[in-house]
């Protein structure tokens, strides 16, 4: 970016701005004006220069926060959108998943409480077999996560973990993650690769 310096009856003032550096700020008396005077080395509010084709007015702090602020906005990076990953990539001991997934069936195991009770007090599990394209697994789903759990539905699992139940794997999302409805999916779910049916022991190694 290059800034060009405008004169006044005092002094000029010369910005410089580049990418990855502070704003510099370098000063030369005008013609005629003696270095050692106080005019020289005073900032006075009422300062101009123009950046881009714009006038700036301001005294120097205003201006070089200015240009902080414009110079940081440049350099910011963007968003970076979420990895989704694919049911058959799924391991034990991972976590960090965003997942679409069709739901296929639902099963609740585990009511506690009335149904008409307080909603501290009631607990709900369910397990529900989901998938893609590429296989199923089954989701625990706990409490309100229940009532999203229908057959047919399409949902976004979001920052998903693998918990290991009986030795298979079990899908399932935490207070740290999420689960949304999402649109339905194109997709037709790849029913005869079921992930949960693959066991897994867990083996000490000694070194």
């Amino acid at each position: 970016m290059t800034i060009t310096p405008r004169t006044t009856k005092h002094d000029v003032y010369t910005w410089t701005v580049s990418l990855g550096s502070m704003v510099k700020l370098k000063t030369r008396p005008s013609v005629g004006s003696p270095q050692n005077s106080k005019k020289n080395r005073k900032l006075f509010s009422g300062n101009f220069i123009e950046c881009d084709g714009s006038i700036v007015f301001g005294n120097v702090n205003q201006i070089q926060k200015a240009l902080l602020i414009e110079k940081m906005a440049e350099t910011k990076p963007g968003l970076r959108k979420p990895a989704f990953t694919k049911v058959d990539q799924l391991r034990p001991g991972t976590s960090g998943h965003n997942v679409t997934v069709k739901i296929i069936s639902t099963k609740m195991v585990l009511q506690k409480g009335r149904a008409d009770g307080p909603q501290a007090r009631q607990m709900r599990i369910s397990e529900c077999i989901l998938g893609d394209e590429t296989g199923v697994i089954i989701f625990t789903a706990r409490n309100d996560q229940v009532d999203l759990m229908k057959e047919g539905t399409t949902v976004t699992l979001r920052n998903a973990k693998i918990d290991i139940y009986k030795g298979s794997m079990r899908l399932a999302v935490d207070k740290w993650g999420r689960v949304e409805v999402t649109e339905p999916a194109s997709f037709k779910v790849k029913e005869e690769t079921n992930m949960s049916l693959i066991e897994y022991e867990l083996v000490n190694v000694v070194e």
